[in-house]
């Protein structure tokens, strides 16, 4: 097993505007705005090159399910945020908010946007994946991935292929052509909840509730490595 290398950071800047812990945060594909979703329901906006106060996107997300669906699109002023068994859409710039059904039953635990920024996919409690073509504005037929919550979404760089982590541990690999199943990934004793595609998309990392990190060679499916150091 590989160690890990402890890295020392400084903090450059802190914003405390939430009044609750903060669930989730993304930054926008430009650099300029970040995002932040607390438990105080609120989801707000940061302007990263200003001091100013962050605005209020929303005051009254979903307290049952605090979620960790937060994700900006990688070419547009576009955020996503998972509430309940919708997504919404706003538009960081006007604020206008669209609303999604992607045909889900249950809700929302992942959300991923595909590297052109035109498909959005949703994993659920229930192990569907929900897909919303932004292109057509319409949604995709759902697919039925695992049969426990999916923790984690990630493209492909090339966009071909979506790597799913479940809470049974594993790692699917969706592709998107036909929906089919191009390989499950076992390894992870506990679920899965971070998935992430190297820059060629060869690659592909695994963090689980088990405390480790897993590497794998998608070319033949294996597992590369196994990277431990974490304690909890």
């Amino acid at each position: 097993m590989l160690q890990p290398q402890i890295l020392n950071w400084e903090c450059c800047d802190t914003r405390p505007t939430h009044s609750d812990a903060v669930r989730v945060v993304a930054i926008s594909y430009d650099g300029k705005i970040l995002a932040s979703r607390s438990d105080d329901t609120t989801l707000q906006l940061h302007n990263l090159e200003t001091d100013c106060q962050p605005t209020i996107l929303a005051d009254n997300l979903d307290r049952e399910y605090p979620g960790y669906g937060l994700i900006f699109s990688p070419n547009s002023p576009i955020l996503a945020v998972e509430s309940d068994k919708n997504v919404h859409l706003w538009n960081v710039i006007t604020c206008q908010n669209q609303v999604l059904d992607l045909g889900l039953s249950v809700p929302i635990c992942s959300l991923a946007f595909s590297p052109n920024g035109q498909l959005l996919a949703a994993g659920s409690f229930d192990g569907i994946i929900g897909f919303w073509d932004l292109t057509s504005n319409q949604p995709l037929p759902p697919l039925k991935a695992h049969s426990f919550p999916i923790w984690s979404l990630a493209f492909s760089p090339d966009g071909l292929t979506l790597a799913s982590g479940s809470g049974d541990g594993t790692v699917g690999l969706w592709s998107l052509d036909n929906q089919h199943s191009d390989a499950l990934l076992v390894g992870h004793s506990f679920p899965v909840w971070s998935v992430a595609f190297s820059p060629d998309g060869l690659t592909l990392a695994s963090g689980s509730e088990d405390k480790t990190i897993k590497l794998w060679w998608l070319e033949i499916g294996q597992e590369l490595a196994t990277l431990i150091g974490h304690s909890g």
